[in-house]
Order: structure tokens, then sequence, then C-alpha cells
């Protein structure tokens, strides 16, 4: 898991860059699933160790996390009053944890800075609400495209 949590700041890098078509340097080997967003969105092989190589578990946890990254998506679309902030680090907080369970190590480190912006009330809060989306929206493009490898 700290492998994996390790990689989410070489690959946060790449999606926080305007049209980043890019892969990380070094990826310690493993298959990866590229995203649209040009850098490591999956740690396939993480995935496969934490559902014990089941295909119907791994498509089953990607189903999981691709349903509360969508809910958390629409949260932080939602105007800030709709939302107060301690309730928003909360929804981080568990998509963290989602994220590091699938490999999806760059949402994890994007969710962990925005978790930590929220609840240290920083100004930069909405700059890690930004980059926290693009990664959500990148982790779900490769979920998509993982569970599609998985029923061919």
């Amino acid at each position: 898991m700290e492998r994996v949590w390790r990689k989410g700041a070489s690959m946060l890098a790449g999606v926080v860059e305007a049209g980043a078509r890019r892969r990380p340097a070094s990826t310690r080997g493993g298959e990866q699933s590229m995203g649209a967003s040009g850098c490591l969105d999956l740690d396939i092989e993480h995935l496969s160790r934490q559902t014990f190589g089941d295909p119907g578990l791994e498509d089953e946890l990607l189903s999981l996390f691709d349903e509360q990254a969508a809910q958390i998506l629409a949260r932080l679309a939602a105007p800030f009053p709709g939302g107060d902030p301690a309730r928003r680090a909360d929804a981080a907080h568990a998509l963290k944890g989602s994220a590091l369970a699938i490999g999806a190590a760059a949402t994890a480190w994007a969710a962990d800075n925005y978790e930590t912006a929220l609840r240290r009330h920083s100004a930069d809060a909405e700059t890690h609400r930004l980059v926290l989306a693009r990664t959500i929206e990148a982790a779900r493009r490769a979920v998509a495209a993982r569970r599609r490898a998985l029923r061919q």
C-alpha cells in the first residue's frame, strides 16, 4: 500500500499539468491502466492483490469505487454553502481510502491534499478541489476501461 501511496506524488504531477500526455519515469513494474490524462490512474497489480486475483470481486470493487467517486464529484461541483468544509473533508477522506484500495494513487493523493486544505481552512482549498475533480475524472475513466477489459 505504501508503494502505491508514494507513487501518488509523481502521478499527480501528470494530472495537474494542462494537457499532460506522459508516463511517469518509473512505474516499478506491474500492469498499469493508462487514463486519458496520460498518467497512471490504476495500479492493476495492486488491485489484483487486493481482490485475490478474482475478476468478479475486482469488478465489484471497481463498481463501488465508481459510484462513490461519482457522488463525491457531484458534491465537489455543488456550491460550497451546500456542503460545509468538514463534510467535504470527511468525503475526501473516505475517497482517499477507496482510491488506495483500488490502486488509484493520484486520486488518493489529491483527496488527501484537499482534505488537509479544508481542515486547515487553507486559502488554496479551491485549487485542491479542482485537482481532485480532475483526478477523479481520470480514475473513473481508468475504472471504466478496466471493467470493460474484465468483461472481455
